[in-house]
């Protein structure tokens, strides 16, 4: 009995550890009174990411009158380029569904900031290689050997103390 408790697998989970401590890479700048900062969560593959910027005023809460794109691009190819709208919590998100493995470059491009045009784009940005989807062995044919090669030492000790008390 003692072997059949050895011999159960670990549960494992669909990710790697690895993974759960990756921090987001974040960006920030000064312009004026606003502090905008930017947070690009590592890309993985067959997986949704979301990347948020906020743009903070002295008083720390959330400006939400601002002109943002959002623009996301694999080399040359496949380039997004969308207008944001703020989410309830006064973010700007995107959410960005990865098939392909390849070097992307993610980019807040803030045009406006209150009612006037800045001259110049504020840029936040990342350039990220998408990494492919690891998965920790779940256990399911390693644990069933294991079970089977258990059951079979049971059956064999069994056997072995059933024919000394015979």
């Amino acid at each position: 009995m003692m072997m059949h408790g050895g011999m159960m697998g670990k549960s494992h989970s669909s990710h790697t550890q690895a993974e759960d401590n990756v921090k987001p890479i974040v960006k920030d700048a000064t312009i004026g009174d606003y502090h905008l900062v930017a947070e690009f969560p590592s890309l993985v593959q067959h997986s949704e990411t979301k990347f948020s910027l906020k743009i903070i005023l002295p008083n720390e809460s959330l400006w939400t009158n601002a002109h943002v794109r959002i623009k996301i691009s694999e080399g040359k190819e496949n380039e997004i380029d969308e207008v944001l709208s703020p989410s309830n919590e006064g973010k700007y998100e995107y959410s960005f569904p990865v098939h392909e493995k390849g070097l992307y470059t993610i980019a807040f491009v803030v045009e406006q900031l209150d009612e006037s045009l800045l001259k110049m784009p504020i840029i936040l940005s990342s350039e990220q290689t998408v990494q492919e989807m690891k998965h920790k062995n779940t256990g399911d044919n390693e644990t069933s050997l294991w079970y089977y090669v258990g059951g079979v030492a049971m059956v064999a000790m069994m056997v072995v103390m059933m024919g000394r008390i015979f």
